[in-house]
């Protein structure tokens, strides 16, 4: 690959999402792809295909919009913020879409949104409790209703007293497999769907996550999700800033078609 791009040829190499970022040329840009919410690929472009300026770059597909998020710097290096840590779990909880995650953007994100990091090495942020959820693909938007140290006796509890039927579970730098625990803690309660529903049919989500250095590390957080605000697929899509919302002006390889070199 390096050596064919050395040849000055306009190149584009089509990889899994999953590259380590430590193996990705110095001479090129790396661009992740979700569609519909899934990271497909990861394409590298080499020379008059590099776009001047852009290291890295997450393009969100979406049925409505293609949204892109780009970064001149090298990977590793993030926008200069303190990290909230246990103490800023209120508000919006906000979940960035697999591409910007994969393209080390997160915090490039949260800055251009308004908000805070929680911890450098966990893929959340928050935005302020009053604050609008933004009209982006990019971003998944939860409502913060509890928080409390994960505990699976504490939570079973949680669960019995609000009639929680069902859960949908996520995790962020903690070794647990949501399937075990949402059998430990809905352990005879009627119903055992995954999707955060009590008795009342209104949805709620446990979130668990390492939040160092206060202890207990782990947190428990109940979240509901909260809809785009301001924006419908029948309504042009507010602007967010930082994000470029123009048509991506190169073709994203097929999802099914098998990474390879593809040359223009």
């Amino acid at each position: 690959m390096t050596s064919l791009a050395a040849t000055g040829i306009p190149l584009g190499v089509k990889l899994g999402p999953g590259i380590p970022h430590e193996l990705i040329p110095a001479d090129c840009e790396a661009e992740w792809v979700s569609v519909d919410g899934h990271v497909v690929e990861v394409v590298l472009w080499f020379n008059a295909l590099a776009r001047p300026g852009v290291r890295r770059a997450a393009t969100v597909r979406s049925a409505d919009a293609v949204e892109e998020l780009t970064s001149a710097a090298e990977f590793g290096e993030r926008p200069d913020a303190e990290a909230l840590g246990p103490d800023g779990l209120s508000g919006l909880l906000c979940e960035p879409d697999g591409a910007v995650i994969r393209a080390g953007l997160v915090s490039d994100l949260a800055e251009r949104l308004g908000g805070a990091m929680l911890d450098e090495h966990i893929a959340y942020f928050v935005l302020p409790d009053r604050a609008a959820p933004p009209s982006t693909s990019a971003v998944r938007c939860h409502r913060v209703v509890e928080v409390f140290p994960f505990q699976v006796k504490r939570l079973r509890a949680w669960v019995q007293e609000h009639g929680v039927t069902s859960v949908e579970i996520k995790k962020r730098g903690v070794d647990l497999v949501p399937e075990t625990l949402r059998k430990q803690i809905l352990a005879g309660q009627d119903g055992r769907g995954k999707n955060g529903r009590r008795k009342d049919g209104r949805e709620r989500t446990a979130a668990t996550a390492d939040l160092p250095p206060a202890g207990p590390r782990h947190r428990t957080l109940v979240i509901t999700r909260v809809a785009t605000s301001g924006w419908s697929p029948s309504s042009s899509r507010p602007e967010v800033p930082g994000l470029s919302q123009a048509p991506v002006r190169r073709p994203v390889l097929p999802s099914n078609q098998a990474p390879g070199f593809r040359c223009a």
